[in-house]
């Protein structure tokens, strides 16, 4: 059953995620701007090379997740494109690098391409809402295309919240290429009824809050249990709790990459209701509602999960 902390799993994504090296990033950017996303994507083949090398515990974590995601799709019949650990964490790198060129504004909107509508969809919400709304994703793909998303918003902000200690010196990076970057980032490692109070204030005027609802922070983060991948996992209710406090409707968005090429999704949730009286059982409906909808992101794209670290706890 997954249960993150903040022990040993945390501490790895802290310390690989966060060791991302400034110079490093900007090579890349810089070879991407002068020869292309091919050459770019040839460095990065490299780079995931050695990261796939040097960390065996990460190769196994991988693992497990591929042979879990195998068996779910062959339960329902499904085929999926061709998986190894070696490409998984290849595609990670390559999706922070697509994070970095999306804060930096060389990739955008232009760049997405939109499943069923999904874009147009975001849009005219967007367009026709007096209050802002809630997006929540997951650590499927790369939640940053919403920053090019958001010029359909009539530049509505969008506060991101975001776990700050497993992120510093990536978020230091992305303020220095991308002053604006950070000034919409909400900390969600102590969110008070003051910060609640703001975020309300926020969607009143029309801005959104976005939040992701597929890891815990810590062991005590309030969760709810639900099935997800043929197992029995925890997520963080908080998103959702957050969503009945504002009294705002819920957009389910995610963007993975399918066949070279970034893809937008989106299901409207639609407002989220927590009564006294049934609070739990609606609870525990909503997040079993989302782990469902991201079930069927990750059969069409199952190399996009970012979640490294024993989330089932095997």
């Amino acid at each position: 059953m997954a249960r993150d902390g903040g022990g040993g799993d945390s501490s790895w994504i802290r310390d690989h995620h966060d060791s991302t090296c400034s110079f490093g990033m900007d090579l890349v950017v810089g070879i991407h701007r002068l020869l292309g996303r091919r050459c770019a994507r040839g460095v990065i083949w490299c780079i995931s090379l050695a990261v796939w090398l040097c960390s065996p515990r990460l190769r196994r974590i991988s693992g497990s997740y591929l042979a879990r995601i195998r068996a779910f799709a062959a339960a329902r019949g499904r085929t999926l494109p061709r998986i190894s650990t070696r490409l998984h964490i290849h595609r990670f790198c390559c999706a922070l690098l697509d994070r970095i060129l999306a804060w930096r504004g060389i990739l955008g909107v232009g760049d997405l391409v939109s499943r069923n509508g999904s874009l147009e969809a975001l849009v005219a919400k967007g367009a026709a809402a007096d209050r802002g709304f809630m997006i929540i994703s997951s650590h499927a793909g790369d939640m940053e295309f919403l920053r090019g998303v958001n010029r359909f918003f009539q530049n509505r902000p969008v506060n991101i919240l975001i776990e700050t200690g497993n992120n510093a010196r990536f978020m230091a990076y992305m303020s220095r290429v991308n002053r604006d970057a950070t000034r919409r980032f909400v900390p969600v490692n102590d969110i008070s009824p003051a910060t609640a109070s703001r975020l309300l204030e926020a969607v009143d005027r029309g801005e959104y809050v976005a939040a992701l609802g597929d890891r815990l922070l810590r062991e005590d983060t309030r969760s709810v249990e639900v099935s997800f991948l043929g197992g029995r996992a925890y997520l963080p209710a908080g998103p959702w709790i957050l969503a009945s406090l504002l009294g705002t409707e819920v957009v389910l968005v995610h963007c993975v990459e399918i066949a070279g090429r970034p893809q937008l999704f989106l299901r409207d949730a639609g407002p989220v209701r927590l009564s006294r009286r049934g609070r739990e059982a609606e609870l525990r409906q909503a997040v079993q509602a989302y782990a469902r909808d991201l079930e069927e992101i990750l059969l069409e794209a199952p190399l996009d999960w970012f979640n490294f670290y024993d989330f089932w706890k095997e």
